[in-house]
């Protein structure tokens, strides 16, 4: 399939999203562009008119003339910025859609494995230019609408043209659209060539980042990384404009040659019209009237931004397409909305059984597997530990059972359900992960997910406060409402105050129904006092519910129901703590090694928590 045809293919299914999503504003700006098209050459041929009663004296038969182009003059100028303001909204309607559209499909997808792909972040990246710039999807619709008005006007020209000299108006119409045509071909090669530089302008947009924003540049500049990123960045950035000037040098001689093919056209058009006027073959009316037409057909030549829009604005389209068909069986089941469920009642408020039956795990793009042959059973409402040295598996292993990732081979269950939705199983999942997103929106949205006030219930109040953030509430005079970012206004939580925010959130999704509640390293922000209280509380409200923590903090293993120790990917061990201690094996050595850096034997550890 040439690029033609896929343009082509790809502006009809813009114009049939179009017609669905916004119709009467479609119609509306095609039927102004083609009425628009059209004026010009009544207007041409009504100045003819004017032109040739002025010249043949009087002034008794100026009246109509006159009047017809005054009129069409003020229908045309009328017409024209609502032709603009019709293009416009439709343009900023169907990126709109798309950005909502592409919303939904990363969402629905049942896991996180096919977005971490680097071509899918690629893809990812490019529909993200969608709405930051004048080359979207949406840009393409006007710069259809408005060429239409163009191309409507410049063929009425040349049909007005033919009317004086029909090889005359072919050639120049030919010339004009040549030159147009070789223009066009040089921006759809940088276009496709913008497309291709994704990567690298997605490295640069990154780099660009760590230079700027607040929680990276600290350490940029700390380190002294400036000058290093700043080479990086230009690299990246200069690599990409190269290889698009690449793609579009063959095409600049060809452009070149098509313009002055049409400007010699253009030239031999007008000669002749002057020598037919002065041979007495054409009235005055008649020259003013081939003259309009000529220019109308001159004018198309000229690629405008409308061109480069339409160029440009085609290229995100590909990505758009195929992360469709990435996530299309996840589209179409609904995800049940964060915090939205009713309460549980008590059958449904018990723990979750998780079992992993023989899972192995790889990530994309990595020799090596992540997990392998894992096999385990965690009952209904105990509290177990993952632990193990860096790399072990652990956090992999917390996304299986998520649902965030699916097992390369194996088998994972909750209460005997495998091969479920992701979506479906997060519905019942409550997390706090290692790093947990900062979102710069209010307490209350932060911790329910939701924007508007009025569907924050007592609850969001509670959770907070069982993370210990009561006094924050209390001192704050807007509440829920106050914006946890400085840039918006708002205030600056430290590390440790973050880490209570997403301990809430885990525990305001506990009291809408999670039954299991993954804790991966939920206290590595906190003081050893802060640590003790935080845990307790949480051992308390979630009494029940099935719970995994991920800790390098030994101490707290100490007092979970089991322990699965990983190594290399591999369940090496499991048990509980006393029967760990006694086998004497990687868990007895991890224990031992960190109880000695507290002067401790690994035996006389005081209990301080019960989780």
């Amino acid at each position: 399939m040439t690029e033609s045809v896929r343009r082509l293919r790809s502006l009809a299914w813009c114009f049939r999203q179009a017609f669905q999503t916004a119709p009467a504003v479609t119609s509306l700006a095609l039927l102004l562009a083609v009425t628009l098209g059209i004026l010009p050459i009544l207007l041409a041929l009504a100045i003819g008119w004017l032109v040739g009663s002025v010249a043949a004296g009087g002034s008794s038969g100026l009246v109509r003339p006159l009047v017809t182009v005054a009129v069409l003059g003020v229908v045309q100028q009328a017409l024209t910025p609502l032709l603009e303001t019709a293009a416009t909204v439709l343009h900023r309607r169907f990126d709109g859609h798309l950005r909502q559209r592409t919303m939904e499909l990363v969402s629905a997808s049942s896991g996180i494995a096919q977005l971490d792909r680097p071509d899918v972040q690629d893809d990812i990246a490019a529909i993200q230019q969608i709405g930051n710039t004048g080359r979207t999807p949406g840009g393409a619709l006007r710069a259809v609408v408005m060429n239409t008005f163009i191309h409507v006007k410049t063929v009425a020209g040349a049909a007005l043209a033919a009317w004086y000299s029909p090889l005359l108006a072919v050639v120049i119409l030919v010339g004009a659209y040549a030159a147009r045509g070789a223009l066009k071909h040089s921006l759809l090669l940088s276009a496709e060539a913008e497309a291709q530089r994704t990567q690298h302008t997605r490295r640069a947009v990154y780099l660009r980042g760590l230079a700027l924003e607040p929680h990276a540049r600290r350490e940029v500049r700390l380190f002294g990384l400036f000058d290093l990123i700043r080479r990086w960045h230009s690299e990246q950035r200069l690599t990409g404009i190269a290889n698009t000037l690449r793609r579009r040098a063959p095409s600049a001689r060809r452009t070149r040659w098509s313009f002055l093919a049409a400007g010699v056209a253009e030239l031999l058009f007008f000669a002749d019209l002057g020598r037919a006027y002065y041979a007495g073959d054409l009235t005055i009316g008649e020259v003013s009237v081939a003259i309009q037409a000529g220019l109308m057909i001159a004018a198309v030549i000229n690629a405008s931004s409308d061109d480069l829009a339409l160029a440009y604005g085609l290229s995100a389209l590909p990505a758009y397409h195929r992360l469709e068909q990435l996530t299309a069986s996840a589209a179409s089941v609904a995800r049940p909305a964060p915090g939205h469920q009713s309460p549980p009642s008590p059958a449904a408020a018990r723990g979750a059984r998780v079992e992993l039956r023989d899972v192995t795990f790889q990530y994309p793009h990595s020799d090596t597997a992540a997990l392998a042959g894992v096999s385990l059973t965690i009952r209904p409402g105990t509290t177990v530990a993952l632990l193990g040295l860096n790399g072990a598996g652990k956090s992999t292993l917390v996304k299986l059972v998520a649902g965030l990732y699916e097992p390369t081979t194996g088998e994972v269950s909750v209460d005997g359900e495998s091969g479920v939705d992701g979506a479906r199983r997060r519905a019942e999942v409550a997390g706090v992960l290692q790093e947990p997103y900062r979102m710069p929106l209010s307490l209350g949205a932060n911790v329910t997910g939701r924007l508007d006030p009025d569907s924050w219930d007592d609850a969001v109040g509670e959770a907070l406060r069982d993370a210990g953030l009561g006094q924050l509430l209390t001192d704050e005079p807007d509440g829920l409402r106050t914006v946890l970012s400085r840039e918006y206004g708002g205030i600056e939580l430290s590390g440790g105050q973050w880490q209570r925010v997403a301990i809430a959130r885990a525990l305001y999704r506990v009291r809408a129904g999670a039954r299991l509640l993954l804790l991966d390293e939920p206290s590595s922000h906190l003081d050893a006092l802060a640590e003790r209280a935080i845990l307790r509380r949480v051992g308390e409200v979630t009494d029940g519910v099935t719970k995994i923590y991920i800790t390098h903090r030994l101490g707290i293993a100490r007092y979970v129901d089991e322990i699965f120790v990983l190594r290399d990917g591999r369940l090496v061990e499991n048990g509980s703590h006393d029967e760990l201690m006694a086998l004497g094996g990687h868990y007895h050595e991890l224990f031992v090694g960190q109880a000695a850096l507290y002067g401790r034997t690994g035996t006389d550890v005081p209990v301080e928590v019960r989780a």
